[in-house]
């Protein structure tokens, strides 16, 4: 972890997963699926099922084991 000013604590990973990407690939497809509802509708139904897609539980734990690693990482090296 990296801190900044004291005060503020900032943890630098690259992510494993990016919801953006899953979002713009189902847009397409809600639009098909529901052509009545608007964006924001649309964007709430594509974050229910990426909630539910067994891959982003799968990066979760992932991306969990990549932030300890990082911290522990860095920690050592501001040890020294």
């Amino acid at each position: 972890m990296m801190e900044f000013g004291g005060s503020m604590k900032m943890l630098i990973f690259a992510p494993v997963f990016c919801p953006h990407r899953y979002t713009r690939r189902e847009m397409e497809i809600m639009k098909k699926e529901h052509p009545g509802l608007r964006r924001t509708q649309l964007k709430d139904l594509i974050y229910k099922n990426f909630q539910v897609v067994l891959e982003y539980n799968a990066e979760k734990q992932d991306e969990a084991k990549l932030i300890d690693a990082r911290r522990k990482e860095i920690e050592n090296r501001l040890k020294s």
